[in-house]
Protein backbone atom coordinates (compact mmCIF):
# COMPACT_ATOMS: atom_id res chain seq x y z
CA UNK A 1 0.00 0.00 0.00
CA UNK A 2 1.26 3.12 -0.63
CA UNK A 3 2.09 6.37 1.62
CA UNK A 4 -0.91 7.77 -0.60
CA UNK A 5 -3.19 5.00 0.08
CA UNK A 6 -2.52 5.57 3.65
CA UNK A 7 -3.63 9.11 3.63
CA UNK A 8 -6.95 9.65 5.23
CA UNK A 9 -9.63 10.15 2.99
CA UNK A 10 -10.68 13.97 4.51
CA UNK A 11 -6.90 14.75 4.33
CA UNK A 12 -7.22 14.08 0.00
CA UNK A 13 -10.04 15.54 -0.13
CA UNK A 14 -9.42 19.18 1.33
CA UNK A 15 -5.45 18.82 0.35
CA UNK A 16 -5.92 20.54 -3.14
CA UNK A 17 -7.62 23.80 -1.22
CA UNK A 18 -5.03 24.28 1.42
CA UNK A 19 -3.21 27.40 1.04
CA UNK A 20 0.49 26.29 2.63
CA UNK A 21 1.65 27.06 5.69
CA UNK A 22 4.15 29.36 7.15
CA UNK A 23 4.52 31.79 9.33
CA UNK A 24 2.77 34.50 8.08
CA UNK A 25 -0.51 32.42 6.94
CA UNK A 26 -3.62 33.61 8.72
CA UNK A 27 -5.85 30.80 9.56
CA UNK A 28 -9.10 32.68 11.03
CA UNK A 29 -8.23 34.97 7.60
CA UNK A 30 -9.35 31.91 5.50
CA UNK A 31 -12.20 30.84 6.95
CA UNK A 32 -14.04 34.89 7.02
CA UNK A 33 -13.28 34.34 3.48
CA UNK A 34 -15.61 31.44 3.58
CA UNK A 35 -18.13 32.73 5.50
CA UNK A 36 -18.10 35.94 3.35
CA UNK A 37 -19.13 34.08 0.14
CA UNK A 38 -21.82 31.93 2.20
CA UNK A 39 -23.46 35.32 3.07
CA UNK A 40 -23.31 36.21 -0.97
CA UNK A 41 -24.50 32.91 -1.21
CA UNK A 42 -27.96 33.59 0.93
CA UNK A 43 -28.92 37.16 -1.24
CA UNK A 44 -28.72 35.16 -4.31
CA UNK A 45 -30.71 31.73 -3.28
CA UNK A 46 -33.39 34.24 -1.52
CA UNK A 47 -33.46 36.39 -5.27
CA UNK A 48 -33.85 33.33 -7.38
CA UNK A 49 -35.71 31.01 -4.77
CA UNK A 50 -38.00 33.17 -2.73
CA UNK A 51 -41.15 32.84 -5.44
CA UNK A 52 -41.50 29.33 -3.66
CA UNK A 53 -42.45 30.28 -0.45
CA UNK A 54 -45.51 32.26 0.77
CA UNK A 55 -44.95 35.83 1.81
CA UNK A 56 -45.72 37.10 5.25
CA UNK A 57 -44.81 33.32 6.44
CA UNK A 58 -42.65 32.63 9.12
CA UNK A 59 -40.11 30.81 6.45
CA UNK A 60 -40.56 34.03 4.00
CA UNK A 61 -39.00 36.58 6.71
CA UNK A 62 -36.49 34.20 7.98
CA UNK A 63 -35.28 34.15 4.56
CA UNK A 64 -35.37 37.84 3.60
CA UNK A 65 -33.25 38.42 7.50
CA UNK A 66 -30.97 35.98 6.14
CA UNK A 67 -30.84 37.87 2.52
CA UNK A 68 -30.66 41.18 4.12
CA UNK A 69 -27.84 39.82 6.27
CA UNK A 70 -26.17 37.82 3.22
CA UNK A 71 -24.97 41.86 1.80
CA UNK A 72 -22.78 42.13 4.50
CA UNK A 73 -20.24 39.43 2.35
CA UNK A 74 -19.03 41.77 0.03
CA UNK A 75 -18.73 44.04 2.87
CA UNK A 76 -16.71 41.84 4.76
CA UNK A 77 -14.20 41.15 1.80
CA UNK A 78 -13.58 44.79 1.50
CA UNK A 79 -12.43 44.93 4.82
CA UNK A 80 -10.16 41.68 4.80
CA UNK A 81 -8.86 43.49 1.21
CA UNK A 82 -8.11 46.59 3.21
CA UNK A 83 -6.30 44.38 5.90
CA UNK A 84 -4.19 42.45 3.52
CA UNK A 85 -3.59 45.21 0.72
CA UNK A 86 -2.59 48.18 3.13
CA UNK A 87 -0.81 45.64 5.64
CA UNK A 88 1.92 44.53 2.57
CA UNK A 89 1.79 48.26 1.22
CA UNK A 90 2.87 49.61 4.73
CA UNK A 91 5.50 46.94 5.55
CA UNK A 92 7.26 47.16 1.90
CA UNK A 93 7.28 49.32 -1.04
CA UNK A 94 6.92 46.85 -3.55
CA UNK A 95 7.83 47.86 -7.52
CA UNK A 96 4.89 49.59 -8.50
CA UNK A 97 4.73 47.71 -12.25
CA UNK A 98 5.21 43.99 -10.04
CA UNK A 99 2.68 44.54 -7.62
CA UNK A 100 -0.14 45.53 -10.50
CA UNK A 101 0.77 42.71 -12.12
CA UNK A 102 0.36 40.66 -9.75
CA UNK A 103 -3.49 41.92 -8.69
CA UNK A 104 -3.72 41.31 -12.03
CA UNK A 105 -2.78 37.97 -12.67
CA UNK A 106 -4.83 37.37 -9.13
CA UNK A 107 -8.04 39.02 -10.88
CA UNK A 108 -7.87 38.45 -14.50
CA UNK A 109 -7.57 34.69 -16.16
CA UNK A 110 -10.74 33.82 -13.55
CA UNK A 111 -12.37 36.51 -14.52
CA UNK A 112 -12.57 36.60 -18.09
CA UNK A 113 -13.19 32.64 -17.85
CA UNK A 114 -16.26 33.27 -16.35
CA UNK A 115 -17.17 36.75 -18.67
CA UNK A 116 -16.25 34.84 -21.55
CA UNK A 117 -18.78 32.33 -20.02
CA UNK A 118 -21.57 34.69 -19.71
CA UNK A 119 -20.82 36.60 -23.07
CA UNK A 120 -21.18 32.84 -24.62
CA UNK A 121 -24.72 32.35 -23.00
CA UNK A 122 -25.80 35.48 -23.71
CA UNK A 123 -25.99 34.19 -27.77
CA UNK A 124 -27.16 30.85 -26.34
CA UNK A 125 -30.14 32.30 -24.25
CA UNK A 126 -31.03 35.37 -26.19
CA UNK A 127 -33.46 36.51 -22.87
CA UNK A 128 -30.38 36.74 -21.25
CA UNK A 129 -28.77 39.28 -23.33
CA UNK A 130 -27.07 42.17 -22.51
CA UNK A 131 -24.77 42.97 -25.13
CA UNK A 132 -25.74 46.08 -27.04
CA UNK A 133 -26.95 44.69 -30.58
CA UNK A 134 -24.81 47.62 -32.54
CA UNK A 135 -21.12 46.33 -32.94
CA UNK A 136 -19.27 49.22 -31.90
CA UNK A 137 -21.49 49.65 -29.00
CA UNK A 138 -21.12 45.93 -28.04
CA UNK A 139 -17.38 46.11 -28.18
CA UNK A 140 -17.09 48.86 -25.92
CA UNK A 141 -19.19 47.73 -23.67
CA UNK A 142 -17.46 44.55 -23.70
CA UNK A 143 -14.20 46.75 -22.86
CA UNK A 144 -15.62 48.36 -20.08
CA UNK A 145 -16.35 45.05 -18.66
CA UNK A 146 -13.04 44.10 -19.18
CA UNK A 147 -11.34 46.90 -17.73
CA UNK A 148 -13.76 46.20 -14.33
CA UNK A 149 -15.46 50.15 -14.83
CA UNK A 150 -19.25 48.68 -13.61
CA UNK A 151 -18.70 49.49 -10.54
CA UNK A 152 -17.14 52.91 -9.99
CA UNK A 153 -19.02 53.77 -12.99
CA UNK A 154 -22.63 53.72 -13.51
CA UNK A 155 -22.26 51.09 -16.32
CA UNK A 156 -24.49 47.60 -15.83
CA UNK A 157 -22.29 44.80 -15.72
CA UNK A 158 -22.16 41.89 -17.91
CA UNK A 159 -21.39 39.32 -14.29
CA UNK A 160 -23.41 41.14 -11.71
CA UNK A 161 -20.86 40.43 -9.05
CA UNK A 162 -18.33 41.91 -10.97
CA UNK A 163 -19.52 45.46 -9.74
CA UNK A 164 -17.21 44.93 -6.71
CA UNK A 165 -14.21 44.18 -8.50
CA UNK A 166 -13.94 47.45 -9.83
CA UNK A 167 -14.11 49.30 -6.16
CA UNK A 168 -11.17 46.29 -5.22
CA UNK A 169 -9.73 47.71 -8.57
CA UNK A 170 -9.80 50.96 -7.19
CA UNK A 171 -8.57 50.20 -4.20
CA UNK A 172 -5.62 48.37 -5.36
CA UNK A 173 -4.21 51.57 -7.01
CA UNK A 174 -5.45 53.78 -4.54
CA UNK A 175 -3.32 52.00 -1.73
CA UNK A 176 0.44 52.83 -2.99
CA UNK A 177 -0.46 56.21 -4.13
CA UNK A 178 -1.95 57.18 -0.18
CA UNK A 179 1.38 55.36 1.16
CA UNK A 180 3.65 57.21 -1.02
CA UNK A 181 2.42 60.77 -1.15
CA UNK A 182 1.99 60.95 2.71
CA UNK A 183 5.29 59.12 3.14
CA UNK A 184 3.09 57.00 6.30
CA UNK A 185 5.99 54.47 6.74
CA UNK A 186 7.20 57.05 9.36
CA UNK A 187 3.93 57.42 10.99
CA UNK A 188 2.88 55.76 14.33
CA UNK A 189 0.37 53.61 13.76
CA UNK A 190 -1.93 55.95 16.35
CA UNK A 191 -0.98 58.59 13.43
CA UNK A 192 -2.47 56.47 10.65
CA UNK A 193 -5.18 54.99 12.82
CA UNK A 194 -6.71 58.66 12.84
CA UNK A 195 -6.04 59.02 9.48
CA UNK A 196 -8.45 56.04 8.47
CA UNK A 197 -11.02 56.68 10.82
CA UNK A 198 -11.27 60.48 9.37
CA UNK A 199 -10.92 59.68 6.00
CA UNK A 200 -13.89 57.23 6.50
CA UNK A 201 -16.18 59.65 8.37
CA UNK A 202 -15.47 62.19 5.21
CA UNK A 203 -16.17 59.26 2.72
CA UNK A 204 -19.62 58.54 4.46
CA UNK A 205 -20.73 62.24 5.66
CA UNK A 206 -20.11 63.70 1.91
CA UNK A 207 -22.05 60.34 0.67
CA UNK A 208 -24.86 61.44 2.88
CA UNK A 209 -24.75 65.28 3.05
CA UNK A 210 -24.03 65.50 -1.55
CA UNK A 211 -23.98 62.94 -4.20
CA UNK A 212 -23.08 58.74 -4.16
CA UNK A 213 -19.05 58.43 -3.73
CA UNK A 214 -19.96 55.03 -3.14
CA UNK A 215 -20.23 54.98 0.23
CA UNK A 216 -18.86 51.28 0.74
CA UNK A 217 -15.59 52.13 -0.05
CA UNK A 218 -15.31 53.22 3.39
CA UNK A 219 -15.10 49.69 4.50
CA UNK A 220 -11.31 49.51 2.91
CA UNK A 221 -10.61 52.05 5.79
CA UNK A 222 -12.26 49.58 8.40
CA UNK A 223 -9.66 46.73 7.35
CA UNK A 224 -6.74 49.09 7.49
CA UNK A 225 -7.80 50.57 10.77
CA UNK A 226 -8.01 47.13 11.69
CA UNK A 227 -4.90 46.66 10.60
CA UNK A 228 -3.44 48.41 12.83
CA UNK A 229 -4.86 48.06 16.14
CA UNK A 230 -4.01 44.11 15.67
CA UNK A 231 -0.53 44.77 14.70
CA UNK A 232 0.61 44.50 17.99
CA UNK A 233 -0.49 40.93 17.96
CA UNK A 234 0.17 39.51 14.88
CA UNK A 235 4.05 38.60 15.33
CA UNK A 236 3.58 38.03 19.19
CA UNK A 237 3.69 34.00 19.93
CA UNK A 238 0.14 33.11 20.49
CA UNK A 239 -1.10 32.86 24.15
CA UNK A 240 -3.68 30.63 25.74
CA UNK A 241 -6.08 32.77 26.94
CA UNK A 242 -6.95 32.14 30.39
CA UNK A 243 -10.58 31.35 32.20
CA UNK A 244 -11.44 35.56 32.19
CA UNK A 245 -10.22 35.87 28.97
CA UNK A 246 -11.99 32.99 27.38
CA UNK A 247 -14.94 34.05 29.26
CA UNK A 248 -14.80 37.64 27.73
CA UNK A 249 -14.00 36.27 24.19
CA UNK A 250 -17.46 34.43 24.13
CA UNK A 251 -18.90 37.64 25.25
CA UNK A 252 -17.17 39.50 22.28
CA UNK A 253 -18.33 36.62 20.16
CA UNK A 254 -21.54 37.23 21.34
CA UNK A 255 -22.03 41.27 21.32
CA UNK A 256 -20.72 41.24 17.70
CA UNK A 257 -23.09 38.72 16.25
CA UNK A 258 -25.84 40.22 17.54
CA UNK A 259 -24.46 43.78 16.60
CA UNK A 260 -24.08 42.24 12.68
CA UNK A 261 -27.84 41.33 12.39
CA UNK A 262 -29.08 44.91 13.43
CA UNK A 263 -28.01 46.74 10.68
CA UNK A 264 -30.20 43.93 8.38
CA UNK A 265 -32.93 42.95 10.35
CA UNK A 266 -36.16 44.38 7.50
CA UNK A 267 -36.05 48.35 7.61
CA UNK A 268 -39.99 48.11 6.98
CA UNK A 269 -40.07 46.96 10.55
CA UNK A 270 -38.20 50.03 11.62
CA UNK A 271 -40.04 53.08 12.60
CA UNK A 272 -41.55 54.80 9.57
CA UNK A 273 -39.15 57.93 8.59
CA UNK A 274 -35.99 55.64 9.42
CA UNK A 275 -37.42 53.06 7.25
CA UNK A 276 -37.80 55.27 4.83
CA UNK A 277 -34.31 56.98 4.88
CA UNK A 278 -32.56 53.26 4.94
CA UNK A 279 -34.62 52.52 2.15
CA UNK A 280 -34.25 55.06 -0.54
CA UNK A 281 -31.52 57.18 -1.93
CA UNK A 282 -27.87 57.51 -0.89
CA UNK A 283 -28.47 58.57 2.83
CA UNK A 284 -29.48 54.91 3.40
CA UNK A 285 -26.55 53.61 2.04
CA UNK A 286 -24.36 55.65 4.40
CA UNK A 287 -26.44 54.84 7.41
CA UNK A 288 -26.15 51.36 6.32
CA UNK A 289 -22.25 51.20 5.90
CA UNK A 290 -21.70 53.24 9.14
CA UNK A 291 -23.78 50.68 11.19
CA UNK A 292 -22.49 47.77 9.46
CA UNK A 293 -18.80 48.57 9.80
CA UNK A 294 -19.66 49.36 13.49
CA UNK A 295 -20.94 45.75 14.01
CA UNK A 296 -17.94 44.11 12.06
CA UNK A 297 -15.21 45.61 13.27
CA UNK A 298 -15.27 43.67 16.65
CA UNK A 299 -16.14 40.31 14.57
CA UNK A 300 -13.15 41.06 12.75
CA UNK A 301 -10.88 42.23 15.58
CA UNK A 302 -12.06 38.78 17.61
CA UNK A 303 -11.75 36.77 14.87
CA UNK A 304 -8.14 37.96 13.64
CA UNK A 305 -6.33 39.37 17.21
CA UNK A 306 -7.06 36.82 19.68
CA UNK A 307 -7.64 33.47 20.64
CA UNK A 308 -10.81 31.66 21.28
CA UNK A 309 -14.15 30.25 20.45
CA UNK A 310 -14.45 32.38 17.19
CA UNK A 311 -11.15 31.64 16.14
CA UNK A 312 -11.56 27.88 16.14
CA UNK A 313 -14.75 27.64 14.41
CA UNK A 314 -13.47 29.67 11.53
CA UNK A 315 -9.91 27.13 11.43
CA UNK A 316 -12.49 24.66 10.55
CA UNK A 317 -10.90 22.65 7.32
CA UNK A 318 -14.17 22.74 5.37
CA UNK A 319 -14.89 26.44 5.66
CA UNK A 320 -11.21 27.30 5.29
CA UNK A 321 -11.17 25.12 1.81
CA UNK A 322 -14.15 27.53 0.70
CA UNK A 323 -12.59 30.50 1.56
CA UNK A 324 -8.96 29.67 -0.22
CA UNK A 325 -11.28 29.09 -3.21
CA UNK A 326 -13.77 32.19 -2.50
CA UNK A 327 -12.92 33.95 -5.59
CA UNK A 328 -13.96 31.30 -8.05
CA UNK A 329 -16.87 30.94 -5.73
CA UNK A 330 -17.95 33.94 -5.85
CA UNK A 331 -17.46 34.54 -9.58
CA UNK A 332 -19.57 31.22 -10.39
CA UNK A 333 -21.83 30.76 -7.86
CA UNK A 334 -24.42 32.84 -9.51
CA UNK A 335 -24.71 30.63 -13.12
CA UNK A 336 -24.92 27.37 -11.07
CA UNK A 337 -27.78 28.80 -9.06
CA UNK A 338 -29.38 30.02 -12.27
CA UNK A 339 -29.10 26.77 -13.74
CA UNK A 340 -30.53 24.77 -10.53
CA UNK A 341 -33.67 27.58 -10.82
CA UNK A 342 -33.55 26.78 -14.64
CA UNK A 343 -34.70 23.18 -14.00
CA UNK A 344 -36.48 23.83 -11.05
CA UNK A 345 -38.79 26.14 -13.20
CA UNK A 346 -39.57 23.61 -15.18
CA UNK A 347 -40.44 20.79 -13.24
CA UNK A 348 -42.23 22.47 -10.18
CA UNK A 349 -44.53 25.58 -10.24
CA UNK A 350 -46.37 27.71 -7.42
CA UNK A 351 -45.61 27.47 -4.05
CA UNK A 352 -43.91 24.57 -2.35
CA UNK A 353 -42.21 24.99 1.18
CA UNK A 354 -40.79 21.62 1.24
CA UNK A 355 -38.95 22.47 -2.04
CA UNK A 356 -37.75 25.85 -1.27
CA UNK A 357 -36.03 24.24 2.10
CA UNK A 358 -34.66 21.51 -0.42
CA UNK A 359 -32.97 23.52 -2.77
CA UNK A 360 -31.32 25.19 -0.30
CA UNK A 361 -28.49 22.36 0.52
CA UNK A 362 -28.86 21.50 -3.43
CA UNK A 363 -27.89 24.86 -4.48
CA UNK A 364 -25.21 25.14 -1.96
CA UNK A 365 -23.73 21.98 -3.49
CA UNK A 366 -24.58 22.72 -7.06
CA UNK A 367 -22.56 26.27 -5.93
CA UNK A 368 -19.44 24.56 -4.25
CA UNK A 369 -19.16 21.79 -7.20
CA UNK A 370 -18.76 24.26 -9.66
CA UNK A 371 -16.40 26.99 -7.66
CA UNK A 372 -14.57 23.24 -6.80
CA UNK A 373 -14.15 22.76 -10.90
CA UNK A 374 -12.87 26.72 -11.71
CA UNK A 375 -10.93 27.01 -9.07
CA UNK A 376 -8.30 23.29 -9.54
CA UNK A 377 -8.87 24.27 -13.21
CA UNK A 378 -8.10 27.72 -13.96
CA UNK A 379 -7.72 30.25 -10.68
CA UNK A 380 -5.15 27.69 -8.57
CA UNK A 381 -2.96 27.14 -12.16
CA UNK A 382 -2.93 30.44 -13.54
CA UNK A 383 -3.55 32.63 -10.58
CA UNK A 384 -2.10 31.39 -7.31
CA UNK A 385 1.32 29.25 -8.77
CA UNK A 386 3.20 32.19 -9.06
CA UNK A 387 1.94 33.58 -5.37
CA UNK A 388 4.62 34.28 -2.76
CA UNK A 389 6.41 31.88 -0.85
CA UNK A 390 4.27 31.09 2.77
CA UNK A 391 5.90 34.24 5.03
CA UNK A 392 5.11 37.92 5.92
CA UNK A 393 4.55 38.46 2.04
CA UNK A 394 1.50 36.32 1.59
CA UNK A 395 -0.55 38.33 3.27
CA UNK A 396 -0.52 41.08 0.53
CA UNK A 397 -1.05 38.49 -2.05
CA UNK A 398 -3.78 36.58 -0.95
CA UNK A 399 -6.47 38.85 -0.90
CA UNK A 400 -8.69 39.24 -3.87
Amino acid sequence: MSSTDRTPLAERLWAPFDSGSGHGRLVAMEGLRGVAVLLVFLVHFYSLFEHYVTPGSALHWLSHCAASLGHSGVDLFFILSGYLIFGGHIRSAPPFGRYMRRRAERIYPTFLVVLAVYVGLSFVMPGAQKLPSAPRDAALYLAANVLLLPGMFHIDPILTVAWSLSYEWFFYLFVPALVALTRMRTWTPAERIRLFTVLAALHLALSFVFIDLHPRLAMFFVGMVLYERIGALRDAPPVEPGVTGKVLARLAVTVAVIAAVVPFYPTQRWPGALSEMLENGIHGGSLRVALLAWSLYPFVHTALGSRGPLTDALSWRPLRALGNMSYSYYLIHGLALHALSFVASRVFHGRNVALFIALFPAGLAATLVASAALYLAVEKPLSLSAAPKPGAARLSASGS
